[in-house]
């Protein structure tokens, strides 16, 4: 019934779809062009308490403002609470770990130009020093899987599953086609092994929506 909502100008948007009550502006500070937004998965429908965006847009020293961390929970920011900045590697895609009441940390994944995806604890504004995960071209599109481990998708095509406890494995090899969205659905369908987990979801330049199997 209701969601945010971001606009490539630079403005963020609580949208209430069932309702009459009238959109409420969260963030317009994002320099334009702003490339993605980023709101956690919620697992027990509370309200998010960060969001994150990616943006082309340049600061005021001029340098790329790249991913800024945003305050969900209050209307009108105009100042983010944090910048992850790389002066050598642009960011082009975000996902913020799924989290609910009980706590726990939050994780940003963060792909960048150079096929490189690494994680961000939120809280603590802290990065891992070594990559989650390489890829050979930029990086264009990242999901949370169950057990906190990041699917990350290449320029190229190919998609990896990843985390610092197990490594990465290739789930789909390099293709033509152009990988545009991900998504993971954490329960799997009714009438599949018991070894598939859930499904993963993937939508592509050629505009349609592929559907493969996540095993445990």
């Amino acid at each position: 019934a209701q969601g945010i909502v971001g606009t490539d100008a630079g403005n963020i948007w609580h949208v209430h779809w069932a309702s009459e009550q009238a959109a409420t502006p969260l963030v317009s500070a994002v320099p334009p062009p702003m490339t993605q937004l980023a709101v956690p998965r919620q697992t027990d429908g509370s309200p998010p308490a960060v969001m994150a965006t990616v943006s082309r847009g340049t600061v005021m020293d001029g340098a790329a403002c790249g991913v800024l961390l945003w305050d969900a929970q209050r209307a009108g920011c105009s100042q983010p609470l944090a910048r992850v900045h790389f002066a050598a590697d642009a960011a082009t895609c975000l996902a913020l770990s799924p989290t609910s009441k009980a706590g726990g940390r939050t994780s940003l994944a963060i792909g960048y130009a150079s096929g490189a995806v690494r994680l961000l604890y939120v809280e603590q504004l802290a990065m891992e020093p070594a990559p989650l995960a390489l890829h050979a071209e930029p990086v264009v599109a990242l999901a949370y899987a169950p057990h906190g481990r990041v699917l990350s998708a290449s320029a190229a095509g190919d998609v990896q599953i990843s985390s610092f406890a197990e490594g990465s494995q290739t789930l789909r090899l390099a293709s033509q086609v152009r990988i545009d969205s991900l998504d993971v659905l954490p329960q799997a369908p009714p009438g599949l092994p018991t070894s598939v987990s859930g499904c993963w979801l993937c939508s592509t330049e050629q505009q349609d929506v592929q559907v493969w199997p996540l095993v445990t």
